[in-house]
């Protein structure tokens, strides 16, 4: 069993307001031994941040969320005293970059669904 500063150290958190691709992306989270916690948006993802979760490592966010977006959620993290030391990977099944022109302290990645779980794994390989 992780102690408090490992699962801090390695905690994942899938934030994605479709069902399936939530649940895989933990699936798969889950199966590379990392504890991955998860959210249906923006919204319950913050609540969670604010005191049910340890803060996680990498954050795996969808872009486009009701109600509350993926920008809506990297702007309300960004004015945490400790948002340096979260790091995000934005998910998007759109072509268009719109977020590619707004400052994204944190993000340290791109991708585009769909994309697979070998994707994934790359991902956490090298940022979590």
């Amino acid at each position: 069993m992780l102690d408090a500063t490992a699962r801090r150290r390695t905690a994942i958190l899938v934030v994605d307001d479709d069902t399936e691709v939530r649940e895989t992306l933990a699936d798969a989270v889950e199966s590379t031994g990392r504890p991955v916690f998860s959210a249906a948006n923006g919204l319950e993802a913050l609540q969670l941040l604010q005191d049910q979760i340890p803060r996680p490592c990498l954050v795996l966010l969808d872009w486009h969320m009701h109600p509350v977006s993926g920008e809506e959620f990297l702007r309300t993290l960004h004015s945490w005293p400790d948002a340096d030391q979260i790091r995000v990977v934005i998910m998007s099944a759109s072509a268009r970059r719109p977020f590619a022109q707004r400052d994204l302290g944190g993000v340290v990645a791109v991708m585009r669904k769909p994309f697979g779980i070998e994707d994934i794994a790359a991902i956490l390989d090298e940022h979590a």
